[in-house]
C-alpha cells in the first residue's frame, strides 16, 4: 500500500486530485488543469443561484472529513444517503461533478468506488492544495433528487 500511496500522492500533486480506494487502486478525480479551469470560472458566492429541494428529497450528508476548517490530504470522504419512506436511494443515480463548471468525475469515482443505498466510503483520498468543490447528487426510487455542494480547503 505505501507504494500505491506514494505514486498516488505523487501524481495528484502535479496532475490534480486522486483518491485510493483500495491498497491497488489509485483514481484521479481531477486534472491539474481542470482545476485551473474551474477556478478561473467561480464565480463570486453572492453570485450563486440556489433552487430549493422537496422537503421528501434524498438527504445527503456528509459524514467525513470535518470541512469546518481546512483539511489535510490524504483523507477518507465518507457520504450517507437517506430517502423518507417509502422510497429508497437509487444507487445508479449518482452523479459527481467538480468544480464551478461541474465537471462530471462520476465514472471516476464509480471505476473504484460501489456507491451503495446507504452511501459511499472513499479513504485515502489525496488532493491539491488549495481550494476545491464537490456538488454530489441522488435521487430516490419517486424521482425527487437531492443536490449537496461541499466546498473545503485542503492545507
Amino acid at each position: 500500500m505505501a507504494k500505491t500511496l506514494k505514486h498516488c500522492v505523487w501524481g495528484a500533486a502535479f496532475s490534480g486530485m486522486c483518491l485510493v480506494v483500495s491498497s491497488a487502486a489509485c483514481v484521479e478525480l481531477v486534472t491539474r488543469p481542470e482545476v485551473e479551469v474551474s477556478r478561473a470560472h467561480a464565480l463570486p458566492a453572492l453570485a450563486r443561484s440556489r433552487s430549493i429541494e422537496s422537503p421528501l428529497a434524498p438527504r445527503i450528508d456528509l459524514i467525513a472529513p470535518d470541512v469546518a476548517g481546512a483539511v489535510r490530504s490524504p483523507l477518507m470522504i465518507v457520504v450517507r444517503f437517506a430517502a423518507t419512506a417509502p422510497a429508497k436511494i437509487d444507487p445508479e443515480s449518482f452523479r459527481a461533478y467538480y468544480g464551478a463548471l461541474r465537471i462530471n468525475i462520476t465514472d471516476r469515482i464509480k471505476k473504484n468506488a460501489q456507491v451503495l443505498e446507504s452511501g459511499i466510503s472513499v479513504e485515502g483520498a489525496t488532493l491539491p492544495s488549495g481550494s476545491h468543490r464537490l456538488v454530489l447528487v441522488i435521487a430516490d426510487s419517486t424521482g425527487r433528487v437531492a443536490e449537496k455542494d461541499i466546498r473545503f480547503t485542503v492545507e
